[in-house]
């Protein structure tokens, strides 16, 4: 059953369910009527209470889960321009490398912001295979001593970069 067949469902009934007390109302006496009326309003007031503590938790809850995100979105953004910034200092051995940092920021965007989810086992497979990629791509840099710093500092973040996107 489909969203929009259940909502017409509960319609029908709902409309249904009105009709049947309506016409319940013709034929019991007026003193029945007026005897249930303050438990069907104590009724409504707990089940309203209830509904607006649902939604308060609802609310409260998502935007807990968009301020950690943001807040996550920002750090990771931050490091990734310190990473880009690194390489780009290294000189143009570290090229493959910067394309690669871009090339997974691309990624990361498509994966989160197309709608689609990610299979866990193609991530875990896809994470070792970038922290392969990112020993091979230090391995192969032969840094002087001057720069030995920045390129450990740099390794680092780009693990951090890269985990983190998977």
């Amino acid at each position: 059953m489909t969203a929009l067949q259940r909502t017409a469902l509960i319609a029908a009934s709902t409309f249904g369910c009105a009709m049947a007390g309506q016409a319940l109302q013709l034929v019991l006496p007026a003193h029945f009527i007026t005897d249930g009326r303050g438990t069907v309003g104590s009724v409504i007031g707990v089940l309203a209470l209830l509904l607006a503590l649902v939604l308060g938790l609802l609310i409260w809850t998502s935007y807990g889960v968009f301020a950690n995100q943001q807040s996550e979105a920002h750090s990771l953004s931050l490091t990734t321009l310190q990473l880009d910034y690194l390489l780009e200092q290294y000189g143009p051995e570290a090229t493959q490398g910067r394309l690669g940092v871009r090339g997974a920021v691309r990624r990361s965007r498509e994966r989160y912001f197309s709608g689609k989810t990610p299979d866990p086992d193609l991530s875990f497979a896809l994470a070792r295979e970038k922290l392969h990629y990112i020993d091979e791509f230090f391995a192969a840099m032969k840094p002087a001593d001057a720069v030995r710093q920045r390129v450990c500092r740099a390794m680092k973040l780009l693990r951090t970069v890269m985990t983190e996107q998977s």
